[in-house]
């Protein structure tokens, strides 16, 4: 999508970021930070705008923001200049550069589709394609920097479009049993952030290809009201997966991987058993997943970073009136990110990037109230995610090393309203 102008901002939920000019340090002690809050609250109250959530990072800050009208730029302009004379103040480089960086980019996808139903006896055959037209283009405005030099200008723009086949047939062995198999091919559009790190001038970082994908399932699915379930066997095939390296390098074209695994998922009526038991259905579903690099590579079937080879779940879902319950379990199994050297790294690394990560176990619970149309269907529902506070870890795949602390318990509240 083409990028939304600030003046048009109303009512829509933005991730804004700003990041210093050179990477410079903006928050060197407690009181810098604090400066930065103080600042912001004050622009909360000058302008409409909802602040979410927020995070202050020694080089830059994210915000998440809901403006109420169309005042996102002046919010935006007002916080970032007055932070700018603070920081400027504080260190003594009035006059001396620009304090953050001037960047925009954005993405245009334009997207058609095409696919035919075939039904011939018991016999469904489907063939389509999916033709993408992606083009991206990130630009660094010229500032002078804090050291008095004026920093390159970067336009840098990629443009691709992928035609990408898709077949399925299924097989109706009954009205409750089918037999199916699908092929399909899929395009990874690049992000403007990946354009900009690494690479020289308007040259973005060698290997710094989309990732392409042929996905290939086989599995049987059955539903007869009373129970059903799904098992499928799955195999992806990855040509040009991506990987980030460090803010100099940037983005690399990490080669071939492929992913391959099965999926099991099953539901049941408990009423079946008795009568009493109305409205409540348990259900369970299982994925074991094995991924791993392939290609010319020093580490050749090693696994990916940031998945685990097994998860499950095991829920109940009751049903009554117009409220319904959830109580659910989740659990995965450890986290590997073994390093892309000659060592197979198992045990953490100071920084957190590489290393094992334990699995965990999680329970959640919901409850929900349908008012019905009579109340443009309004659905309540509050709930609990991660009841017994369950500590685990995860980390990020952007340039952020580390372990991350995982959700922690977490009351919430939903609200949709249908029209």
């Amino acid at each position: 999508m083409p990028r939304r102008a600030l003046k048009d901002a109303g009512g829509i939920v933005f991730h804004v970021l700003n990041r210093s000019a050179r990477r410079t340090t903006l928050f060197h002690d407690p009181q810098d930070y604090i400066a930065f809050e103080r600042a912001l609250k004050v622009a909360l109250h000058k302008f409409p705008i909802r602040l979410l959530a927020y995070c202050v990072m020694p080089n830059h800050w994210h915000l998440v923001v809901w403006p109420i009208r169309s005042e996102m730029p002046l919010f935006m302009h007002w916080l970032t200049l007055t932070h700018a004379r603070y920081w400027h103040e504080v260190t003594g480089t009035q006059g001396e550069g620009h304090v953050y960086q001037d960047r925009t980019g954005g993405t245009e996808a334009n997207a058609f589709y095409i696919d035919n139903k075939i039904d011939i006896g018991k016999w469904t055959v489907t063939p389509g394609i999916r033709f993408e037209d992606i083009r991206t283009e990130w630009h660094d405005r010229p500032v002078i920097a804090l050291n008095g030099t004026r920093t390159q200008e970067k336009r840098r723009e990629v443009h691709n479009n992928e035609p990408l086949p898709a077949l399925s047939v299924m097989y109706h062995v009954s009205d409750a049993w089918k037999l199916f198999a699908n092929y399909e091919t899929s395009f990874g559009s690049l992000q403007y952030f990946q354009l900009g790190q690494g690479g020289t001038g308007d040259q973005t970082a060698n290997g710094l290809n989309p990732e392409k994908a042929k996905t290939y399932e086989v599995g049987t699915r059955y539903n007869d009201n009373v129970w059903g379930g799904e098992l499928t066997f799955f195999y992806i095939d990855f040509s040009d997966e991506l990987q980030y390296v460090s803010n100099d390098v940037g983005w690399t074209n990490l080669g071939a991987t492929k992913h391959a695994g099965i999926e099991a998922s099953a539901h049941y009526d408990l009423s079946n058993l008795d009568p009493r038991l109305d409205g409540l259905t348990a259900n369970a579903g299982f994925t074991y997943t094995k991924a791993t690099s392939e290609g010319d590579v020093p580490f050749k079937g090693r696994d990916l970073p940031l998945y685990s080879r097994e998860v499950a779940t095991l829920g109940l879902r009751y049903d009554v009136n117009r409220w319904t319950h959830n109580l659910d379990v989740y659990a995965q199994s450890g986290q590997r990110a073994p390093g892309t050297t000659s060592t197979y790294i198992t045990q953490g690394t100071a920084d957190g990037q590489y290393g094992d990560i334990p699995g965990y176990v999680s329970v959640n619970v919901r409850s929900g109230y349908d008012f019905g149309e009579q109340l443009s269907n309004l659905k309540l529902g509050v709930g609990v995610k991660n009841v017994f506070d369950q500590q685990h870890y995860t980390r990020s795949s952007d340039n952020n090393a580390g372990l991350y602390l995982g959700e922690p318990r977490t009351f919430f509240v939903q609200a949709s309203v249908g029209f």
